[in-house]
């Protein structure tokens, strides 16, 4: 049980990464980082914490990834802003 709270921690860690990258407000990171972004995005269902997180990949795919690689972000913005504010503080040290 300890074991999958730290792959919880770690995972959502690595995923906030990947979505503060594809949400860089101010468009540093470009087309190309923001592809490479969402790719790794879809692939967090692959990961133990995803699998954990999300048994039926589609459902985190169509939910997060989907909208935002249409161009409407709105939902992943609203989950970094509510479940990524540890990622937050430590990226901003």
């Amino acid at each position: 049980m300890e074991e999958d709270l730290y792959q919880g921690m770690a995972g959502n860690y690595w995923l906030c990464s990947w979505m503060d990258v594809y949400l860089d407000p101010s468009g540093a990171s470009g087309p190309e980082p923001r592809a490479l972004a969402i790719e790794h995005i879809s692939g967090y269902v692959h990961t133990p914490a995803g699998q954990l997180a999300y048994p039926n990949p589609d459902d985190f795919l169509g939910f997060f990834v989907a909208p935002a690689a249409a161009g409407n972000p709105e939902v992943m913005q609203q989950y970094f802003d509510t479940s990524c504010t540890l990622y937050a503080s430590t990226a901003q040290s």
